[in-house]
């Protein structure tokens, strides 16, 4: 969608370990990673060449909206178009009504139509959905109104890569983050 600026590859240069070194996280297990850094170091340049690595994966970004209702709605985008109607009707409600539904919504979607054709999902610019008034000395705490659905998603991929699926989480932010969870 062009929302998020991007280096092109001619551009990018000298980050081949930290590209190895994501990749290689997903490869060992890893239910998603984040990216931290200082601003304008090229965080969603990065996301950008590992998406560009994984070749059989669908790449799914969320920026500046992270409501539950806007990650189900891209996450929705990503599927065959005869498969969105039915998913649209029998979850959307539910991702409204309550954040944390949208974990169930996405287990079905990793566990099915995302199993065979896998997805990257990039969570770019997290930083927006921190309490940095609140930050402690590693890390900023997420937002209350942005815990459920983050805390959703990071279920749901630990989850579905413990059961053997092959789609990815990849955040992106100045910052370290909390986030409480049971």
């Amino acid at each position: 969608r062009r929302e998020v600026p991007v280096a092109r590859r001619g551009e990018f240069v000298g980050r081949r370990r930290e590209i190895q070194a994501v990749l290689a996280a997903f490869r060992d297990g890893a239910a998603g990673v984040l990216i931290h850094g200082m601003a304008n170091l090229g965080k969603s340049s990065l996301a950008a060449r590992i998406a560009s690595r994984l070749n059989r994966h669908r790449t799914v970004v969320v920026f500046e909206h992270y409501d539950a209702l806007n990650v189900f709605d891209r996450l929705v985008e990503a599927l065959p178009p005869a498969a969105r109607r039915d998913f649209r009707q029998a979850w959307r409600q539910a991702a409204i009504d309550d954040p944390a539904s949208l974990g169930d919504a996405l287990e079905v979607l990793l566990g099915g139509p995302f199993l065979q054709e896998p997805i990257l999902l990039v969570i770019d610019d997290l930083e927006r959905i921190l309490d940095l008034q609140a930050q402690a000395a590693a890390a900023a705490p997420v937002r209350s109104a942005w815990q459920m659905p983050l805390a959703a998603m990071l279920g749901a991929f630990a989850h579905a890569r413990a059961a053997g699926g092959d789609s990815q989480l990849l955040l992106t932010s100045r910052y370290r983050f909390t986030l409480p969870d049971a």
